[in-house]
Order: C-alpha cells, then structure tokens, then sequence
C-alpha cells in the first residue's frame, strides 16, 4: 500500500514534470527498529511523513543554502502534506527559509525507508529546486526571517498535518533550524554535506 502510493506521487510528478531521476533508496535518519509497526497507512504518516520534500534553495549569484545535522550538512526541507502538491509544499518550506521563491524543477525522487525491525515502510522523497531573485553573501547565516514568521509557519503545518510526530518534532524540518542555514558557492559546498556530488550535477544540468 504505501509503495503503491509512493509509485502513485512519482507518477503523478512524471506526468508534470517528465521523467526524473530516481536515486538509490536511503534508510531514514531516525532508527524505528524498537517501535512497533504502524498497523495502517494514517498511523505510520502520524510517526513519520507521508511524503518529504527537500529543496536545492539558489539565489541570484548561484549559491545553495544548507543547514546543519550532526556533524555535516543537508538540505532545507521537511514533510509534505497528503493532499499537497509538489509546488505547494515546495513554496511553503521556502517561505519559511527564504520568505519566498520560485520553484523552478523537479531534480530527483527517492525512496526512504522506516526500519521497524520486522519490515521497512517505504515513503517518497522529493528533492526540487527553488530559486530566490535575492544575493546572499556567501558567508550569511540563515536567511533572516523573523522569528515570529517561522513560528507561523510552523504553526500553518502543524494545523494542516494534525499533531505533530515526534520525528518532526525532533528536528527534521527545516524551519526549526532557518537561523543556522548557510550560504555556499557551488564549487565550494562542504565535504560533509553527502549530496553535494548529486547537487552539483543536477543544478548543472537544471540551469
């Protein structure tokens, strides 16, 4: 059911956007090996997401925005609602970084999968880019939003998604960590950001 589901979304985007790449599946960042298994499709969402989106955010002189996990690197990005379109959630975790922009592309797709010990869930991932008209300079911090826009925007998907999971609310979406993001030239992103190859290649193939 959710691998049809997440076949479904690819579909649909294929259908928009033409065929993208699709990249290995990858397992998700937080270990769900000693919960119990969701026992339908609406309980593993509350756990995990129903789909996630991630955005390659560029501003006029090229350069990508990161935040930090861990010791390295990733992108801005976070949960898509079910009935979102690609575009719309792409626009609302822009807002909540960028305060706005314009997505321009669909760069890949690629299946997450929940290890719950006895099976892995699947759930799509959505890496699209989004560009801003502004300049940033290439040591900026963040994307100076104010405080109290982040927290509407938090509050706008906490509305719209029900209550919050406890994955979503340790951290994984973007807004909650916008005053830590950066700026980075191309050629110049960090070794300990994983996708940087993949990013790299795709915005050259995008521009």
């Amino acid at each position: 059911m959710l691998l049809a589901r997440a076949r479904g979304r690819q579909d649909a985007l294929t259908e928009r956007w033409g065929e993208r790449p699709e990249r290995p599946a990858r397992a998700a960042r937080t270990d769900y090996a000693e919960r119990p298994v969701p026992s339908d499709v609406a309980t593993f969402a509350a756990q995990a997401y129903p789909w996630r989106i991630d955005l390659v955010c560029t501003d006029a002189d090229g350069r990508v925005l990161l935040r930090p996990a861990g010791d390295g690197w990733t992108l801005p990005g976070g949960e898509g609602l079910r009935a979102e379109t690609v575009e719309d959630a792409a626009e609302r975790h822009a807002d909540a970084v960028l305060g706005g922009g314009t997505m321009r592309d669909v760069l890949w797709t690629q299946l997450v999968e929940f290890d719950y010990g006895a099976v892995d869930l699947p759930a799509l991932r959505v890496v699209a880019h989004v560009a801003s008209e502004a300049s940033h300079d290439q040591n900026e911090r963040g994307a100076k939003r104010p405080a109290s826009h982040v927290a509407e925007c938090n509050e706008a998907t906490s509305r719209a998604s029900g209550e919050r999971s406890e994955a979503r609310a340790s951290g994984t979406d973007e807004s909650t960590s916008a005053a830590q993001s950066e700026w980075f030239a191309l050629d110049a992103l960090p070794d300990s950001f994983a996708e940087r190859a993949a990013v790299v290649s795709a915005l050259r193939t995008d521009c």
